[in-house]
């Protein structure tokens, strides 16, 4: 019954919540419910710079304001993958931050299994969230 509570609350917030943005609106069209946002992107291309100020995950979407309390993060470079985990958190560990410094253009990570709870601060809520890649400059 909770589940399908939850379930109802969120198939309401993505047909009626009006987006803040464009963006917002683009992607929640293209995924609909809760999605990761880091370094102010949902995914895609990243630079350097941009990513060694990056380092709290948001959710965006219908769930907007909910609170990630649990992710892990995949690290892909030269071929080989890392994986963190966090739990009780939604920033990034010293671990994680020096995994990422250490990353070149070409490299990319994700965020997998982000859990959050809903902005009533008891319901959870799964969230979708793209690979980011690490580029020169943004094309």
């Amino acid at each position: 019954m909770k589940k399908q509570s939850v379930f109802t609350s969120l198939l309401f917030c993505i047909l009626l919540v009006p987006f803040s943005s464009a963006t917002e609106a683009n992607l929640a069209k293209d995924f609909g419910g809760a999605y990761l946002v880091f370094a102010n992107k949902m995914g895609g291309e990243l630079t350097v710079k941009t990513l060694q100020s990056a380092c709290v995950l948001e959710v965006a979407g219908c769930a907007k304001g909910s609170q990630i309390f649990s992710f892990r993060l995949n690290v892909y470079q030269n071929g080989k993958r890392t994986m963190f985990q966090v739990n009780n958190s939604n920033e990034l560990s010293s671990e994680m931050r020096e995994s990422l410094a250490k990353l070149k253009p070409g490299d990319s990570f994700e965020f997998k299994q982000i859990k959050a709870y809903l902005p009533n601060g008891r319901d959870k809520v799964d969230v979708f969230a793209k690979r980011f890649k690490l580029v020169e400059r943004m094309s």
